[in-house]
């Protein structure tokens, strides 16, 4: 995410396609998303 421009407001968060994240999963097995490690 970035911000939009001349402010410090974070652009709206996207959600990932679900073909999108089953390509990652099989390329990466075990992996975790980096979303979930700065979550926490």
């Amino acid at each position: 995410m970035g911000s939009d421009p001349g402010g410090e407001e974070q652009k709206p968060h996207k959600e990932y396609q679900d073909s999108d994240l089953e390509s990652a999963r099989a390329a990466h097995p075990g992996g975790v998303p980096a979303s979930n490690i700065f979550a926490q």
